[in-house]
Formats: structure tokens, sequence, C-alpha cells
């Protein structure tokens, strides 16, 4: 399932909460809240997007764990630095054939694990309901691929240390907007994170990935001090 359909499903499923929350909500006070320390984590789906065809691009499940700071600036107005890591990456399926005579056919699964910092800003509509958003720098821990292939229908390749992180751009640069529910000391949220520069760095991983950038759905539950 591409990750634009599980966006579009959480996006309906969250405009129905939203309708609910709002209900009688609108005049909270804002002076009464408190800067909160918290953690967090939930589930990643991750993708990528590319100006070239690299090949069939299928959604990889992870997750996501760190911790989060939210101080008021002003009126129902917070910024929220958070500590993240974060896994990303993508199943790659690739079928090549030069006049019916199949190449390579095989599936590619890259894992690539980043400490993510982003710094949101963050606007309470609701005492219940705030929505997001704000740049994030994400450096990259560490990398692999594995790849199960057949080249030319009869030679097999089942490899995972050929491409390791020297292949990927070290520091990611992005965007990250979402929306959260907080309900007492409990959040869950939901936010679409955006790499800006691509993530392959070397002739190898680029021929396999071209010039694509990394894309996140994150869903989180927060715990709030």
């Amino acid at each position: 399932m591409k990750l634009k359909n599980i966006s579009t499903i959480i996006l309906v499923t969250v405009m129905f909460g939203l309708s609910a929350t709002l209900v009688g909500q609108v005049g909270y006070n804002t002076n009464e809240r408190a800067p909160v320390l918290g953690i967090k984590a939930g589930i990643n789906f991750s993708d990528i997007t590319s100006d070239d065809d690299p090949g069939d691009i299928n959604v990889r499940t992870g997750f996501h764990a760190g911790i989060f700071f939210e101080t008021p600036i002003a009126e129902r107005i917070s910024i929220r630095p958070e500590v993240l890591y974060s896994t990303k990456g993508t199943e790659l399926n690739y079928d090549s054939d030069f006049f019916g005579i199949s190449i390579a056919e095989g599936e590619s699964t890259f894992n690539l694990n980043y400490i993510d910092i982003p710094l949101y800003l963050v606007y309470h509509v609701t005492e219940n309901f705030n929505i997001n958003f704000g740049p994030y720098v994400g450096f990259l821990l560490n990398a692999s691929v594995e790849t199960d292939s057949e080249i030319l229908g009869f030679i097999d390749i089942d490899s995972g240390e050929s491409i390791d992180r020297d292949h990927f751009n070290s520091t990611e640069f992005g965007l990250s907007g979402g929306l959260a529910f907080v309900f007492g000391n409990v959040s869950l949220g939901a936010n679409y994170v955006m790499g800006l520069n691509q993530a392959a760095d070397s002739n190898t991983s680029e021929a396999l990935l071209g010039d694509s950038r990394n894309r996140v759905l994150q869903v989180s539950l927060g715990l709030r001090f």
C-alpha cells in the first residue's frame, strides 16, 4: 500500500475525532498551560519519493521513540523540540528486461536509521487539540540494504553487506507537520515527515534510488509529565 493511501485513511479518522473534540472547547484558558516534558513512541510508515523511476516502491513499516519538551511562548502558541530515534527506508521491487529477456528481477529493502531533531511551532486550537509544523535535522546512525534478486534468470544475489552507511548522506534536512489530541497526560498524534535532500550519496546507492528523498508518516502515543 502506498504511503499516500495510508495518509488518507488516517486523515479521515482524525477529522472525525477532531469534530468531536472541538465541541465546547474553543474558549479554554490558555494561560493555564505550563512547560511539559514527555516521552513518545509509535509506528513509522516510510517510503521514498524521486524524480527518477527507481522501480516499484513499497512502504516499509518501522518505529520511532524519543523525548520532547514543550513550553508556551504566546497565547495558544508553544515551541516543542524533540529528539527521536527513527527508522526510515523503503522496499524496492524491480523487474528489468531487454527484448523480452529478463535482465534483473528482485527486491531490495533499504534500512536507514536516524536520530531526528525537529523543532515544532505548536498552535493549540483547543485544550485537547493542537497542530504543529517545523523544520528538522536528521543524523544517519547506520544503514543496510538487503537484496534478494536474480540476474539473467539464473544468477542469484542474496546480500546485505555491500551497501552501508558510507553510501548515504549522513545528514538529512526536512520539514514535518501534524496534529495531536491531548487527554490529560496522554497524547495521540500523527506527523508527516518530508526530507528535502536526497538520501543516496554514492554511485551505487544512486543507481538504485536515484535522487530519492525520505518520506515518513508517524503515528505516535505520548506521555506528558
